[in-house]
């Protein structure tokens, strides 16, 4: 590899031979994963507890069953978010070859 600072030899067009650059503003991936496995926590908690108790588990446990069951989701839907397509991503960065239409 050569040097950053060696200038480029004289007579060649770089910019003939340069590729666009695109540049990924990505999340991280854990930190997303962890706020859609709380969404999904908070969700299920919330749904757990309008939920009636039956004969052999009571609230208490529906709700854990229930929170339990959303946080995968969530964890899940969060993840394929992060490592998805970028056009699917909810982030507002443009894709990149929507500038060149």
């Amino acid at each position: 590899m050569s040097d950053a600072t060696t200038p480029p030899p004289k007579g060649v067009d770089l910019d003939a031979h340069s590729l666009p650059t695109v540049i990924r503003r990505s999340p991280r991936l854990v930190r997303t994963v962890a706020k859609g496995v709380l969404v999904g926590v908070a969700l299920g908690v919330v749904v757990g507890l309008g939920l009636p108790g039956t004969g052999a588990m009571d609230r208490a446990a529906v709700t854990v069953l229930i929170a339990s069951g959303f946080a995968i989701i969530g964890g899940l839907v969060s993840g394929a978010n992060a490592t998805g397509n970028p056009r699917w991503t909810l982030l507002p960065f443009p894709h990149p070859t929507d500038e060149a239409r």
